[in-house]
């Protein structure tokens, strides 16, 4: 994974998850030359993003897959699969 460094409180509290977002896939995607690219960046940000949620979730739970199933607001065996998907640790 590669570091990006840490958002100060000030910015999380200026702007919305969806702003942050937008600015970081802003940068990436002016740097995409459609003739080259052979990548899918949708379906790259979805995976990255839904990994973060996963592990997040699951470490403020200390590993409880039913509890960070809940917050998720998805089945714990999604949650599980996906999970082991992601090579998390239960």
């Amino acid at each position: 994974m590669k570091y990006e460094p840490e958002l100060s409180d000030d910015i999380l509290r200026k702007f919305s998850i969806k702003e942050i977002i937008e600015e970081k896939l802003r940068r990436i995607i002016v740097n995409i030359d459609p003739a080259e690219n052979q990548d899918s960046l949708y379906y790259d940000v979805i995976q990255e993003v839904e990994e973060a949620l996963i592990r997040l979730a699951l470490e403020a739970t200390g590993n409880n897959q039913l509890q960070a199933a809940k917050i998720l607001g998805i089945n714990r065996n999604t949650l599980s699969k996906k999970a082991k998907r992601f090579k998390l640790k239960l």
